[in-house]
């Protein structure tokens, strides 16, 4: 299960720019991996439905991705000027 919803954002939603940014790189990986988290829930909604804050994450695109596809998604999300930022998750074998 997510996490709680945040009661203090109630009422407050994201801002359509974020949400058409997030679709546009989501975009140019759609046959290269599997999303999660607040995207996940984006697409299982209905189309033109607010996205509110205390409900969905949309500051980061969780994604899974199949280990032939790894090159490819680097790839492009360099030539989209994306960069590594090394975290405490990169010495696990998955």
């Amino acid at each position: 299960m997510g996490a709680t919803h945040n009661v203090k954002r109630y009422g407050e939603v994201w801002p359509e720019f974020r949400i058409r940014l997030g679709l546009e790189i989501l975009d140019k990986l759609r046959d290269k991996v599997i999303i999660s988290g607040g995207w996940a829930w984006h697409f299982m909604s209905e189309t033109g439905h607010t996205e509110y804050k205390h409900a969905h994450d949309h500051k980061d695109i969780d994604v899974f991705v199949k280990k032939e596809n790894v090159a490819d998604v680097v790839i492009i999300l360099q030539k989209e000027g994306f960069q590594k930022v090394w975290t405490r998750y990169d010495h696990l074998p998955s």
